[in-house]
């Protein structure tokens, strides 16, 4: 999916709406929704043009993948969704999944402990929920690429 397409779904038919509310013009907002290539012909860049360029030029810089990710992990915590960078497993050797396996256990023991602080006063502070809310993502998330690894061995 592009991202005029991305922004025309969930736009919708609303675009009237959405240009009242972002205090935008309506069309600019049917400018976004139109295929580009080039902006000055056919489109305007959109938000989520402007996160893309953002993403590649940290990673073209030397950024971890994970820090240049940081904006779509945001928006995934934000909107209870979950993502993944999964890695290009070609050449997957049984060694990597079972550091993989390792991996997504460590993860799970992390979560554990951090869920163990609440249970042992029966209160749950805004520091440890937030503990326990960034090991369960990096659980979910080493569990999901043990899952992929596991599947391309197979095949």
């Amino acid at each position: 999916m592009d991202s005029w397409e991305a922004l025309k779904r969930c736009i919708g038919p609303h675009t009237e709406k959405f240009a009242k509310r972002l205090r935008l013009s309506p069309g600019y907002l049917y400018k976004m929704q139109r295929a580009h290539g080039d902006w000055n012909e056919t489109g305007e860049p959109n938000p989520l043009d402007k996160v893309e360029e953002y993403i590649d030029y940290s990673l073209s810089l030397g950024q971890s993948v994970e820090d240049a990710h940081a904006p779509i992990r945001y928006l995934e915590e934000r909107f209870g969704r979950i993502g993944f960078v999964l890695p290009d497993t070609a050449d997957l050797r049984i060694e990597e999944l079972t550091d993989s396996l390792l991996h997504s256990i460590k993860e799970f023991g992390e979560f554990c402990r951090e869920v163990s602080h609440s249970l042992i006063d029966k209160t749950l502070t805004e520091r440890e929920h937030a503990c326990i809310e960034r090991e369960g993502w990096e659980a979910i998330r080493a569990i999901a690429l043990y899952m992929k690894k596991a599947k391309e061995a197979v095949e």
